[in-house]
């Protein structure tokens, strides 16, 4: 479709899509709701897809600090490409769909990824969650009081 003519940079997308939709206070609370998986509680899933990267997101100090914690979703590709960029392993957990892919991240402590579709899930589901915001495109985020959207460096992990 053309809902792209109601883009604005500086809004989300989902904020775009209402426009073009002529929804009027879109309701942004958390819209999904899945069964946490077991095997993710106390762990602090990651992300990065191969787009959307700010080169100021602090990785290399997001994976040392959560290193006996942190597990890798996305494809195998991503995987690789994040363990070069970091210098550092970080275990990886394949996933079968959608819906096991965001029963591992509600299960989790934290999230941290870029703008890809983990995030959305993660968003979708209200989850506690760390954005490596992409400067030029800021547009995939829902603001909440457990998300942080970081543009620079600057961010102190919990």
């Amino acid at each position: 479709s053309d809902w792209r003519t109601c883009y604005k940079s500086y809004r989300s997308l989902a904020e775009c899509q209402g426009d073009y939709f002529g929804l009027e206070n879109l309701d942004l609370s958390p819209w999904i709701k899945v069964t946490p998986s077991e095997e993710t509680k106390g762990r602090v899933i990651m992300a990065r897809s191969l787009r959307y990267w700010n080169h100021s997101f602090p990785w290399m100090r997001a994976v040392r600090t959560y290193r006996k914690e942190a597990l890798f979703v996305g494809l195998e590709e991503e995987h690789k490409v994040f363990e070069q960029v970091t210098r550092m392993k970080v275990e990886y957990r394949p996933t079968k769909d959608l819906l096991e892919l965001a029963q591992l991240i509600a299960g989790s402590t934290l999230f941290l990824g870029n703008q890809s579709c983990p995030i959305w899930l993660a968003m979708a589901m209200g989850h506690p969650l760390i954005q490596e915001t992409a400067y030029k495109n800021p547009d995939s985020k829902i603001i909440r009081d457990n998300a942080l959207f970081i543009t620079s460096g600057n961010v102190n992990f919990p």
